[in-house]
C-alpha cells in the first residue's frame, strides 16, 4: 500500500507534496482570517449592484478594467449574518460566493510568507532524538525537495471580468481597486532533480474557485476555518510542462535557502526585523505595519499548528489524492445567467458609453439600476 511516506534508515519521515499541500492551504486560510487583518472595506457597505461576469469589464479611472461593485450605505460586518451586505443578491448562494471572494482578497504576500515560515522553522529543522522523534521533510514524486519559497508574477489568463474593483457611492464616491492579478504571489517547491511544482492559495478573489476540503487536515490546528474549505491550486512538474502560462513568474525567492530567514527563526526568539526585509524584497517596496503584524502573527499560528501536527504524525493518515472541489459546481450550485438578449444589449450598450467617456459614473448608476444584481445570477 502507498502510504506517500518514505523512510531513510529509519529515521526520516519524507512526505509527498501532494498529499502535504492541503495542510499548507489550510495554514494559508489561517492566516487569511487571522484577526490581525483588518475586515475588508467593501464588507462595511451594502452592496447596491453587484457585479456581472458575462457583461465587459468597467474601465477605472486608472485605465484598468475590472467587474465593479457599486456599495451603498455602511453596515456592520456581521460574518454570521450576511444577508444585509447584499441584500438584492439572487440567491443566498451567490450571495455567499462573492463574500468569500471579497472576504479573501488582499495580503497575499504576508499569508504565503507565514506558512513559508512554519515550513522553515517547524519542519526544516527537526532532527532525529533518542525519544522517537523523526526527522521530517518533503519530497516531489520519489525525489527530495531541494529548495522551496516564493514566487512573484502574474496570473495571465485573469480576464478583466475576472477581477474585482469597488465604487463607494457614498460620502466622497472613491473607486478601489481589487486585487490584482498582474501582482501576484504563490509557493513554489523545486527538487533535486530541478524539477518545480508550484501550489496557488490566492487564485479565489480572481474568480478561480477551485479549494481542498479542509478535513481530514485539521489536525493541530486551533483556529475554525470557514466554509471548511481552504483555496488551492496545485500543479507539478508534469502539469506545468503542459500549461506553462497558467502562471508568468517574474521573480523567486527562496525561503529554504535563505542564510537571513535561517538565521531569523533558528532561535527561540524569531527576529521579526530579518523577516520584514525579506517581505519588503519580495514586494519590491516597504510592507504596511499592517502587513508586518499580519506575517508575525500569523507566522506564531502557523509554526504553532505545524509543530503539533509533526509531533502527532496525522499525516500519516491523510489520503494520497486529496479532495478537491469548485465553489458553484454542483448541479444545485451553478450560476445561470438569466438576462434576455434586449437586456445583455442594454448593459454592453452603458458600459460602452461609460468607457469612452461620454456618461459620467453618476449617470452610468442610473441608467444601469437593478441590471447587474436583479436579473443575473453570475458572479
Amino acid at each position: 500500500m502507498q502510504t506517500g511516506l518514505s523512510k531513510k534508515k529509519g529515521l526520516t519521515d519524507r512526505i509527498s507534496l501532494q498529499k502535504f499541500y492541503p495542510f499548507l492551504a489550510c495554514l494559508a486560510e489561517c492566516a487569511r482570517n487571522n484577526p490581525v487583518k483588518p475586515d475588508h472595506r467593501a464588507l462595511r457597505h451594502e452592496v447596491t449592484t453587484g457585479p456581472d461576469r458575462n457583461a465587459p469589464g468597467i474601465r477605472l479611472p486608472n485605465g484598468v478594467s475590472a467587474n465593479i461593485l457599486i456599495l451603498g450605505k455602511r453596515i456592520v460586518h456581521d460574518p454570521d449574518d450576511i444577508s444585509r451586505w447584499w441584500p438584492t443578491a439572487p440567491s443566498p448562494l451567490v450571495r455567499e460566493l462573492l463574500y468569500r471572494r471579497v472576504q479573501r482578497e488582499g495580503y497575499l504576500l504576508p499569508v504565503v510568507l507565514s506558512v513559508c515560515v512554519a515550513l522553515l522553522r517547524e519542519m526544516y529543522t527537526t532532527e532525529p532524538d533518542g525519544n522517537g522523534r523523526r526527522r521530517v521533510r518533503l519530497k516531489q514524486g520519489k525525489t527530495p525537495i531541494a529548495d522551496f519559497g516564493i514566487a512573484k508574477g502574474a496570473i495571465p489568463g485573469a480576464k478583466s471580468q475576472d477581477k474585482l474593483a469597488y465604487f463607494y457611492s457614498q460620502g466622497e464616491k472613491d473607486f478601489v481597486r481589487g486585487q490584482e492579478p498582474t501582482d501576484h504571489y504563490w509557493f513554489y517547491f523545486t527538487n533535486i532533480n530541478g524539477h518545480k511544482t508550484i501550489l496557488d492559495v490566492g487564485l479565489y478573489s480572481i474568480n478561480f474557485r477551485s479549494y481542498s476540503a479542509t478535513s481530514p487536515y485539521l489536525d493541530g490546528i486551533s483556529h475554525t476555518i470557514p466554509h471548511d474549505s481552504a483555496p488551492s491550486f496545485f500543479m507539478d512538474h508534469t502539469m506545468l510542462s503542459r500549461a506553462p502560462r497558467v502562471c508568468e513568474t517574474a521573480a523567486e525567492f527562496s525561503v529554504l535557502r535563505n542564510s537571513d530567514l535561517q538565521t531569523a527563526v533558528s532561535s527561540a526568539n524569531v527576529d521579526w526585523e530579518k523577516l520584514y526585509r525579506f517581505m519588503d524584497q519580495v514586494a519590491g517596496k516597504d510592507c504596511t505595519e499592517v502587513e508586518r503584524a499580519l506575517v508575525k502573527y500569523a507566522s506564531i499560528d502557523c509554526c504553532q499548528s505545524m509543530g503539533r501536527l509533526l509531533e502527532s504524525r496525522a499525516y500519516e493518515t491523510w489520503p494520497e489524492a486529496p479532495h478537491l472541489y469548485v465553489d458553484g459546481s454542483s448541479p444545485d450550485e451553478v450560476s445561470v445567467n438569466t438576462d434576455d438578449e434586449e437586456t445583455r444589449e442594454h448593459k454592453a450598450k452603458w458600459i460602452k458609453k461609460y468607457n469612452r467617456g461620454k456618461i459620467t459614473l453618476d449617470e452610468f448608476i442610473e441608467g444601469t439600476k437593478g441590471m447587474f444584481d436583479t436579473r443575473t445570477n453570475t458572479i
